[in-house]
Protein backbone atom coordinates (compact mmCIF):
# COMPACT_ATOMS: atom_id res chain seq x y z
CA UNK A 1 0.00 0.00 0.00
CA UNK A 2 1.34 3.60 -1.19
CA UNK A 3 -0.34 5.25 2.10
CA UNK A 4 0.04 3.27 4.83
CA UNK A 5 -0.66 6.17 7.56
CA UNK A 6 -3.17 4.12 9.74
CA UNK A 7 -2.97 0.86 11.39
CA UNK A 8 -6.55 -0.85 11.17
CA UNK A 9 -7.07 -2.06 14.37
CA UNK A 10 -9.44 -5.36 12.85
CA UNK A 11 -12.80 -3.63 11.49
CA UNK A 12 -14.60 -4.29 8.76
CA UNK A 13 -12.68 -4.46 5.15
CA UNK A 14 -14.57 -0.98 4.73
CA UNK A 15 -12.76 1.13 7.43
CA UNK A 16 -11.40 4.24 5.91
CA UNK A 17 -9.67 6.91 7.35
CA UNK A 18 -9.33 10.11 5.27
CA UNK A 19 -7.89 13.95 5.49
CA UNK A 20 -9.40 16.73 3.18
CA UNK A 21 -8.16 20.20 2.35
CA UNK A 22 -10.77 22.74 2.64
CA UNK A 23 -13.91 20.72 1.54
CA UNK A 24 -15.76 23.42 0.26
CA UNK A 25 -13.80 23.64 -2.66
CA UNK A 26 -13.40 19.92 -2.29
CA UNK A 27 -17.11 19.91 -3.31
CA UNK A 28 -18.05 17.93 -0.34
CA UNK A 29 -19.73 20.69 1.36
CA UNK A 30 -22.83 20.84 -0.99
CA UNK A 31 -22.96 17.22 -1.13
CA UNK A 32 -23.19 16.47 2.31
CA UNK A 33 -25.39 19.72 3.11
CA UNK A 34 -28.00 17.85 4.94
CA UNK A 35 -28.35 18.73 8.73
CA UNK A 36 -28.57 16.11 10.93
CA UNK A 37 -31.53 16.04 13.11
CA UNK A 38 -31.40 17.86 16.36
CA UNK A 39 -34.40 15.80 17.55
CA UNK A 40 -31.74 13.02 18.08
CA UNK A 41 -29.17 14.82 20.08
CA UNK A 42 -28.53 13.75 23.67
CA UNK A 43 -29.54 15.76 26.08
CA UNK A 44 -27.66 14.82 28.73
CA UNK A 45 -24.18 14.15 27.29
CA UNK A 46 -25.15 16.38 23.80
CA UNK A 47 -22.34 18.50 22.87
CA UNK A 48 -18.83 19.39 24.52
CA UNK A 49 -16.88 22.12 23.37
CA UNK A 50 -12.81 22.35 24.59
CA UNK A 51 -12.31 26.32 25.76
CA UNK A 52 -8.56 24.48 25.82
CA UNK A 53 -8.00 25.21 21.65
CA UNK A 54 -9.03 28.33 19.79
CA UNK A 55 -7.46 27.15 17.05
CA UNK A 56 -5.79 23.87 14.81
CA UNK A 57 -4.76 22.83 11.48
CA UNK A 58 -7.18 19.47 11.66
CA UNK A 59 -10.08 18.71 13.11
CA UNK A 60 -10.81 15.17 13.11
CA UNK A 61 -13.95 13.35 13.46
CA UNK A 62 -14.00 10.06 15.46
CA UNK A 63 -16.72 7.39 15.03
CA UNK A 64 -18.04 4.81 16.94
CA UNK A 65 -20.84 2.41 17.37
CA UNK A 66 -21.28 -0.06 20.13
CA UNK A 67 -17.27 -0.65 19.94
CA UNK A 68 -16.00 -0.19 23.16
CA UNK A 69 -13.27 -2.59 22.73
CA UNK A 70 -12.07 -0.44 20.29
CA UNK A 71 -12.27 2.63 21.49
CA UNK A 72 -10.36 1.59 24.64
CA UNK A 73 -7.22 1.04 22.23
CA UNK A 74 -7.87 3.54 19.47
CA UNK A 75 -8.68 6.55 21.39
CA UNK A 76 -6.05 6.94 23.69
CA UNK A 77 -3.83 6.81 20.79
CA UNK A 78 -5.58 9.62 18.73
CA UNK A 79 -5.86 12.06 21.32
CA UNK A 80 -2.13 11.82 22.09
CA UNK A 81 -1.10 11.75 18.91
CA UNK A 82 -2.78 14.84 17.88
CA UNK A 83 0.42 17.38 19.27
CA UNK A 84 -0.19 21.01 18.09
CA UNK A 85 -1.80 20.32 14.75
CA UNK A 86 -5.37 18.20 15.82
CA UNK A 87 -8.45 18.26 18.10
CA UNK A 88 -10.67 15.28 17.99
CA UNK A 89 -14.55 15.72 17.41
CA UNK A 90 -15.85 12.10 18.90
CA UNK A 91 -19.32 10.83 17.43
CA UNK A 92 -21.08 7.78 19.46
CA UNK A 93 -23.66 6.25 16.66
CA UNK A 94 -25.66 4.74 19.87
CA UNK A 95 -26.22 5.16 24.02
CA UNK A 96 -24.12 2.03 24.36
CA UNK A 97 -23.07 2.14 27.66
CA UNK A 98 -19.62 0.26 27.49
CA UNK A 99 -18.61 2.30 24.64
CA UNK A 100 -19.49 5.52 26.40
CA UNK A 101 -17.47 4.31 29.54
CA UNK A 102 -14.18 3.54 27.13
CA UNK A 103 -14.58 7.35 25.69
CA UNK A 104 -15.43 8.82 29.51
CA UNK A 105 -11.96 8.22 30.84
CA UNK A 106 -10.68 10.89 28.10
CA UNK A 107 -13.76 13.34 28.32
CA UNK A 108 -11.15 15.95 29.85
CA UNK A 109 -8.45 15.05 27.65
CA UNK A 110 -7.43 18.87 26.02
CA UNK A 111 -7.74 17.31 22.62
CA UNK A 112 -11.33 15.63 22.60
CA UNK A 113 -13.05 18.99 21.35
CA UNK A 114 -16.84 17.93 20.91
CA UNK A 115 -18.59 14.89 21.90
CA UNK A 116 -21.77 13.83 20.83
CA UNK A 117 -24.13 10.97 21.63
CA UNK A 118 -26.92 9.97 19.30
CA UNK A 119 -29.86 7.94 20.35
CA UNK A 120 -29.27 5.46 17.11
CA UNK A 121 -27.03 4.65 14.55
CA UNK A 122 -27.00 7.70 12.25
CA UNK A 123 -24.05 6.10 9.91
CA UNK A 124 -21.69 8.56 8.36
CA UNK A 125 -23.34 11.32 6.84
CA UNK A 126 -24.81 13.40 10.00
CA UNK A 127 -21.36 12.84 11.83
CA UNK A 128 -19.37 14.42 8.76
CA UNK A 129 -22.14 17.11 7.86
CA UNK A 130 -21.68 17.78 11.78
CA UNK A 131 -17.81 18.33 11.34
CA UNK A 132 -18.21 20.41 8.61
CA UNK A 133 -20.70 22.38 9.88
CA UNK A 134 -19.17 23.46 13.00
CA UNK A 135 -15.29 22.64 11.98
CA UNK A 136 -12.73 25.50 11.61
CA UNK A 137 -9.55 24.33 10.78
CA UNK A 138 -7.33 24.15 7.45
CA UNK A 139 -8.46 20.26 7.53
CA UNK A 140 -10.58 17.63 8.36
CA UNK A 141 -10.08 14.12 8.55
CA UNK A 142 -11.73 11.00 9.92
CA UNK A 143 -10.17 8.22 11.72
CA UNK A 144 -12.20 4.87 12.18
CA UNK A 145 -12.73 3.29 15.87
CA UNK A 146 -10.43 0.46 14.61
CA UNK A 147 -7.30 2.67 13.36
CA UNK A 148 -4.75 3.17 15.25
CA UNK A 149 -2.62 6.06 14.06
CA UNK A 150 1.07 6.14 14.00
CA UNK A 151 3.22 8.32 15.53
CA UNK A 152 3.67 12.27 13.71
CA UNK A 153 0.74 10.93 11.06
CA UNK A 154 -0.65 14.48 11.33
CA UNK A 155 2.55 16.31 10.51
CA UNK A 156 3.27 13.84 7.56
CA UNK A 157 -0.34 14.23 5.73
CA UNK A 158 -0.82 17.93 6.64
CA UNK A 159 2.64 18.58 5.07
CA UNK A 160 2.52 16.16 1.83
CA UNK A 161 -1.10 18.37 1.18
CA UNK A 162 0.53 21.43 1.82
CA UNK A 163 3.02 20.40 -0.42
CA UNK A 164 1.44 19.80 -3.18
CA UNK A 165 -1.75 21.54 -3.24
CA UNK A 166 -3.13 20.19 -6.17
CA UNK A 167 -3.53 16.59 -3.80
CA UNK A 168 -6.59 18.31 -1.79
CA UNK A 169 -7.35 14.59 -0.43
CA UNK A 170 -5.55 11.96 1.12
CA UNK A 171 -7.13 8.30 1.98
CA UNK A 172 -6.48 5.11 3.27
CA UNK A 173 -8.02 1.67 3.88
CA UNK A 174 -7.47 -1.65 5.40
Amino acid sequence: RRCAAFRNYGGAPESLSFLVKNAENFGLAAQLNQPADVNDFDTNLGFRYSPLMSECRVDILFISHDRDDYVAKTLPRLLDSCGDLGRVWLWQNSQNEACTLAWRAYENHPKLHKIHVSAENRGLRDPTNWIFEGGNCDYVGKVDDDCIVPDEWLGKITSAIDTNPEIGFLGCWH
